[in-house]
């Protein structure tokens, strides 16, 4: 497979993956799905190729995104191992959405692996700030609530990233691929956020389908606390 079809095959399986997640079911009826798709289109009608070139600059853009994908993977698999997230009698819902979004995850630490194989670092990056804080928190995963707060953390640190990454870089293709994970860390957020709002007390409501005319007005209220994700912070410099 070359590398053109390779990578345009990766973003078609990313793609159906997520639709067939929780986390695609529950973020068709919101705007989530409307922002990945917003920026793909974007990026695809300027492309002049399917496969990123990974110049210099795009290297150190990459380095920095596998290591903190790779944050997010230790602390998706760590959350795996909780009983109350995927124990015998933990929900299903959160289960799958956690399964899920390690799944998606290690396909964007895949991707950024790949490009980096081809140009490979000339230095070793700094630690990852994302991975002190996950460090710090475990202790104080004891419940879905607390988890969840770290997994916020973790998706908006990705999507800040990739939207700071976006903006960055001149390669076309490389635009393209990186909009297309923070679109995924933008759907991943607004699961947690609706997720948040019905933990500890309606936890029975997290199913698909969901029972409508049980959910609480405050589901209703349910947003970012701002319309995009902000490019002033992230793990990109």
């Amino acid at each position: 497979m070359t590398d053109r079809s390779s990578w345009r095959h990766r973003a078609m399986n990313r793609r159906t993956l997520l639709k067939a997640t929780a986390s695609g079911a529950v973020l068709a009826a919101t705007a989530g799905q409307n922002l990945s798709e917003m920026f793909i289109a974007r990026a695809d009608a300027a492309a002049v190729s399917d496969a990123p070139t990974t110049g210099a600059g795009d290297v150190v853009l990459w380095q920095t995104a596998v290591i903190d994908e790779e944050v997010a993977i230790g602390f998706y698999e760590y959350a795996l191992t909780l009983p109350f997230i995927a124990g015998p009698g933990s929900i299903g819902f959160v289960k799958a959405f956690f399964t899920s979004s390690l799944a998606h995850h290690r396909e964007h630490a895949k991707a950024g692996a790949d490009a980096l194989a081809s140009n490979p670092p000339a230095q070793a990056s700094a630690p990852s700030p994302l991975a002190a804080i996950v460090e710090q928190a475990k202790p104080g995963l004891s419940d879905i609530a607390a988890v969840l707060v770290v997994a916020q953390q973790v998706e908006t640190t990705l999507g800040r990233m990739y939207v700071q990454n976006v903006a960055i870089t001149q390669d076309l293709a490389v635009r393209r691929m990186m909009a297309s994970m923070m679109g995924v860390d933008a759907q991943h957020s607004a699961v947690i956020h609706l997720m948040s709002t019905l933990v500890p007390n309606t936890t029975s409501l997290l199913a698909l389908p969901p029972d409508v005319t049980a959910l609480p007005a405050s589901v209703g209220a349910v947003t970012f606390p701002t319309a995009f994700f902000s490019s002033s912070t992230g793990s990109a410099s």
